[in-house]
């Protein structure tokens, strides 16, 4: 008979010595009930497993021990149903492949271990405490109330845990190959987590531990989950982790080779101030969000389709592939490879260092807009488009390679290397003009493209080489200092201002219809055009004999170069020389230093036409040659007298005499008088 009341009932095992349902194994050979306290104490009487071989309910007030040395299982298809408590003792085993309902409380110091199920309902608590171990095998956990896992005990799961409750680990939980969590309550975890297995969440993770998804393992933060990794915490990634959902991370993240991150549809990394990204795998992020405010190291592949917004530091040794829209008001520091693809849009308003090493690739169909800083000590590579508001610094070392359109509002810097095989606009309306300095050192080389100054100043101090279209217009300035160097063999088109003090050296075509001021060189090559409709200040144009337009002055034998000097009263013999089918006559205007002009329209004949005078008046003169088709050449230079020094004085005074040209000669010393007076000589006679 079943005991009358609440009692202490032990195993003495003086039955069958194995299973519960014969009431010889327990003392006063009675069965115990469901309010006793029941202790299976081994001392020498279990000498098997303890089976629980009938259905078994205790109650709130009832509980069931097992020893240190006992064993004690529950069998299969049986059902113990515990409304009360069940003490695990450490050194004792407990092994269900039955059914466990609990709603009361489980203590394990000892090893449980499940190969059947256990439903732990709302009120019910599973506690695996220090130095214990908690194995659910092949088995089936369904948690709607608490499962802890307390510093020191060890949690080992193979088979499937469900969970709508609370998971709080503090010690050691261990999710094997095989073995599934699925959770939409709460995981809490300042202990350790190590997944080979698959974890699904739907509700929300707390980690200020280690939470080690390992090769093979798999972390699903599903539609409606949130992991917090708070400060103190670290994630690490070997295996694969999907997130359509909610990710904060203030501690670390660490997706090691061989790792990968997925954030989909919907899903959100949010990366907060302190909080740290390091990843060495993949990182992708498919049309979700990540949001950083902290620090994110890409050592490995990353690729974006979604939106990535940095207001803290992105550091980059590995590969960035946009295809999303990267906006950046912090810090981007690159020194391996970012490629902004077709429909990426990369928009700064802070800073991107590309180091030594680096290269920011602007694919076809890339956007950037730039209202920041970029310092570029590496390689840029633009394909696509590129708006500049603010600053971009090309430093010594640092390449530009254009093959789209550039459109600068704001300063381009250069002191390294700039590849033009695109469209540079260079122009701002709006608070201040467009720069674009290009200093000692810096070198920019346009290949069959144009680069178009509109409200902007564009200065050079290094060297620019053209073999594209340079267009300088609407209140712009080109500015090319001493020292620097301008090369074409394209097109030059300007209708505004050109300050130069360095060297212009025009092999293709140079046409000015606005104003140069010209203070060093302007150099008009073999082959070179240079169409002049404007004004040019200074020093003239100096045309090499060879160019498709050149004027030569020659004095008897003697070639006059541009702006020296020739003897007066001696014939002076103006040649104009085209190859161009579009030239027919030269006119030919002589402005005398009194200011007078003479004119002479001459027919090309063979593509030469001669204009000659003599010069009497002393001072610069100036030959301009009109070839009719929009292209004036003209050439300065200076007139003097031919002063006889004064060792000559009596001998030519001698001649002169003998041969009656006394007259003349005193004409010319009249001529001369100034002269005579400045020198200090008296040639009378």
């Amino acid at each position: 008979m079943p005991h009358a009341e609440a009692a202490t009932v032990t195993w003495d095992g003086g039955g069958d010595g194995t299973t519960w349902s014969d009431s010889a194994n327990w003392s006063g050979d009675t069965l115990p009930t469901s309010t006793d306290n029941i202790t299976i104490d081994g001392n020498g009487v279990v000498t098997s497993d303890v089976i629980l071989d009938i259905n078994f309910q205790l109650d709130l007030t009832g509980s069931i021990t097992i020893t240190g040395g006992d064993k004690f299982r529950i069998a299969t298809s049986v059902t113990l149903s515990n409304n009360g408590t069940i003490n695990n003792d450490f050194g004792a085993n407990m092994d269900n492949i039955g059914i466990i309902d609990n709603d009361g409380s489980i203590i394990n110091d000892g090893f449980i271990g499940n190969l059947g199920t256990i439903n732990n309902d709302a009120g019910g608590t599973v506690t695996n405490n220090f130095g214990s171990t908690f194995t659910n095998f092949l088995g089936t956990i369904t948690n709607s109330g608490t499962i802890n896992n307390n510093s020191g005990g060890a949690f080992f799961n193979i088979g499937t845990i469900t969970s709508s409750g609370t998971i709080d680990n503090n010690g050691t939980f261990t999710n094997k190959s095989g073995g599934t969590v699925t959770s939409n309550g709460t995981i809490t975890n300042s202990g350790t987590v190590a997944n080979t297995g698959s974890i699904n969440n739907a509700g929300t993770i707390n980690n200020s531990g280690t939470i080690n998804n390992n090769s093979g393992g798999t972390i699903d933060n599903n539609s409606g989950g949130t992991i917090d990794n708070n400060s103190g915490g670290t994630i690490t990634i070997e295996g694969l982790f999907g997130n359509p959902a909610t990710m904060n991370n203030s501690g670390t993240i660490n997706n090691n080779s061989g790792g990968t991150i997925n954030t989909n549809g919907f899903g959100t990394i949010a990366n907060n101030s302190g909080g740290t990204v390091n990843n060495y795998g993949t990182m992708n992020n498919n049309f979700g969000t990540i949001n950083n405010s902290g620090t994110i190291n890409n050592s490995g592949t990353t690729s974006n389709s979604g939106s990535i917004t940095n207001n803290g530091s992105i550091n980059n040794d590995g590969t960035i592939n946009n295809s999303g829209t990267i906006s950046n008001s912090g810090t981007v520091t690159n020194d391996g490879t970012i490629n902004n693809n077709a429909s990426g849009h990369l928009n700064s308003s802070g800073t991107i260092n590309n180091n030594s090493g680096g290269t920011i690739n602007n694919k076809p169909g890339g956007n950037m807009d730039i209202s920041g800083t970029i310092n570029n000590d590496g390689a840029f590579v633009n394909g696509g488009f590129i708006f500049d508001f603010s600053t971009l610094n090309n430093n010594a070392g640092g390449t530009i390679d254009n093959s789209d359109t550039i459109d600068n509002f704001g300063t381009l810097n250069n002191d390294g290397t700039m590849r033009n095989d695109g469209t540079i606009f260079n122009f701002n309306i709006i608070i201040s003009n467009g720069t674009v300095n290009n200093n000692s050192g810096g070198k920019i080389n346009n290949n069959f493209t144009p680069i178009t100054n509109t409200f902007g100043n564009f200065t050079n101090n290094g060297s620019v080489n053209n073999n594209g279209t340079i267009e300088n217009n609407a209140d712009s300035v080109i500015t090319n200092n001493l020292g620097g160097t301008i090369e074409n063999k394209g097109i030059i088109s300007n209708s505004e201002s050109i300050n130069n003090e360095g060297t212009i050296d025009n092999y293709g075509t140079f046409s000015n219809t606005g104003t140069i001021n010209n203070d060093g060189a302007i150099n008009n090559k073999c082959g070179g055009i240079f169409v002049n409709t404007g004004t040019v200040n200074g020093n003239p144009v100096n045309f090499e004999s060879c160019s498709t337009y050149s004027l030569e002055l020659k004095q008897g034998a003697n070639n006059i170069p541009n702006g020296s000097t020739a003897n007066i009263d001696e014939e002076m013999i103006a040649t104009a020389i085209t190859n161009s089918s579009t030239a027919v006559q030269v006119n030919f205007t002589r402005t005398n230093p009194d200011t007078t002009t003479d004119t002479q329209i001459v027919p090309l004949v063979l593509g030469s036409a001669q204009y000659s005078f003599t010069p009497t008046q002393a001072g610069g003169y100036t030959i301009k040659a009109d070839f009719g088709n929009g292209v004036v050449v003209e050439q300065t230079l200076n007139i003097s007298f031919n002063v006889v020094p004064e060792s000559m004085i009596g001998t030519v005074a001698l001649i002169a005499s003998s041969l009656g040209a006394f007259v003349a000669f005193k004409r010319m010393r009249n001529n001369n008088r100034d002269t005579r007076d400045r020198n200090g000589t008296d040639l009378a006679i």
